[in-house]
């Protein structure tokens, strides 16, 4: 008894060979009608294939478009698809999704702007040079992280493990970092220009020759900053509530233009002194001694 093909093999008939077949007919077809109008064999070839050159041209130009089509749609589905793969919560994963990224240079040319990788297991990865603008890595593990010419510009790296990194020319303008844990991170020239680094943790850090100007740094923790100058700290918008590297709550001694304005929204006269030693919750005494120390 003869074995039957499956249907489902029947069905998966070569798209190749139809349009080879097809295209034989279509010759057989071509050349046929020069023989019947009196043509030799020859003459009639040579006429069919000179006939059909622009057509010939025509079908490559669109096969050529076609394909390139093709390749644009492939290359995107495998953007996405190691992008969705930044995103897991297994660190073997990430690190080979980094591995393919880079190695097709889409970490520098912008392919990871915007990117969406809450809860990203990226514990040591190494992210230099990468184009991370406007990426949320909401609650993502970033311990022990390489970040050399990194751009987070406007990133939103709330509540995200930064803990002994190491970040050095990167650029965090614009950027929220709301509890952000970067206690025993090492800061050189980092740009936190407008910021957000409310209630951030930077415990034990070594802060180098980075730009604060305008950053909220309100409740932060700098007890035991290593800073390679606390003048610095003048250019941030705000510090009430901050605790400053000897361990003692900042007093408002720089008079920063964000906290007086918050103090006067809450209808506080900030020429009183008990009332903006209460503000910042320090003691008079403290207020007056930092108040004194600022006109030095």
């Amino acid at each position: 008894m003869k074995s039957k093909m499956p249907p489902k093999r029947r069905r998966q008939t070569s798209v190749r060979f139809v349009a080879v077949i097809l295209g034989l007919i279509g010759v057989a077809i071509g050349v046929g009608k020069e023989l019947i109008a009196g043509i030799n064999a020859v003459q009639a070839i040579s006429e069919f294939f000179l006939n059909i050159g622009n057509d010939l041209f025509g079908i490559a130009v669109t096969v050529l478009v076609i394909d390139l089509l093709n390749e644009k749609n492939d290359e995107y589905y495998q953007k996405e698809k190691l992008i969705r793969e930044l995103a897991s919560k297994d660190n073997g994963i990430v690190l080979r999704a980094f591995v393919d990224l880079d190695a097709r240079g889409w970490l520098a040319d912008g392919t990871l702007m915007n990117a969406i990788l809450i809860e990203a297991n990226l514990i040591g990865i190494n992210l230099n040079n990468a184009q991370f603008a406007h990426v949320s890595l909401e609650k993502a593990n970033m311990k022990d992280a390489s970040l050399s010419k990194t751009n987070l510009s406007n990133a939103n790296l709330v509540d995200v493990n930064l803990q002994n990194s190491f970040m050095q020319e990167i650029n965090l303008e614009g950027a929220n970092l709301w509890r952000c844990n970067l206690s025993s991170t090492i800061l050189e020239k980092v740009n936190l220009k407008n910021a957000t680094l409310w209630q951030a943790n930077f415990q034990g850090a070594f802060i180098n020759e980075c730009e604060l100007i305008n950053a909220d740094m309100r409740s932060v923790n700098l007890k035991d900053v290593s800073i390679d100058d606390i003048e610095r700290l003048k250019r941030v918008s705000r510090m009430c509530g901050a605790i400053m590297p000897d361990g003692q709550r900042y007093d408002g001694r720089y008079d920063l233009s964000g906290d007086l304005e918050d103090a006067e929204k809450r209808g506080i006269n900030t020429s009183d002194l008990p009332s903006m030693a209460s503000f910042y919750g320090v003691s008079l005494r403290d207020y007056v001694t930092g108040q004194d120390s600022s006109k030095q």
